[in-house]
């Protein structure tokens, strides 16, 4: 439920339908789908026997959405967050056998990244910037028109 309610899990919360989206290929490259719906779903209805089962589908999801998405591309980044959040979290469970403070821990650090990159941006000169944004938009189109990507 922690990772499902982040807004950058929307794409991951069901099942890719790879028809609509004309990614034709992706049953080819992702042989064993998974996404955190499929996961809640199995989680409520028992269907996990050991913990290990769980974790494994959980790192399927980040790591099919890895696989068929472009480093760089914004499924790919919130795969990699999303995947780092749930690393920290499963550590702290299993290390230390609490989950005492972690959201905290996890929202300052990420307000303090969001922060530095919003001052950085600021700083820049509206030239700057739109070269910027230009190297960006062609090198990964993705990341300034969502709504033309693949998903996980």
């Amino acid at each position: 439920a922690l990772l499902m309610s982040r807004p950058e899990a929307e794409d991951f919360n069901k099942p890719v339908d790879w028809e609509e989206l004309g990614i034709f290929d992706y049953p080819e490259k992702i042989t064993e789908p998974m996404d955190f719906g499929t996961i809640q779903r199995k989680l409520n209805s028992n269907s996990y026997q050991k913990p290990d089962e769980w974790v494994n589908d959980c790192r399927l999801v980040f790591s099919n959405a890895r696989k068929y998405n472009q480093p760089g591309s914004g499924i790919y980044f919130a795969a990699t967050d999303l995947m780092r959040i749930f690393e920290r979290k499963f550590y702290i469970l299993t290390k230390k056998g609490s989950a005492e403070n972690y959201d905290e821990i996890i929202d300052k650090k990420l307000d303090y990244k969001i922060k530095k990159i919003i001052n950085k941006i600021d700083a820049l000169e509206r030239d700057t910037l739109t070269v910027i944004l230009a190297i960006i938009e062609k090198n990964c189109p993705a990341a300034i028109n969502p709504s033309g990507e693949k998903r996980s």
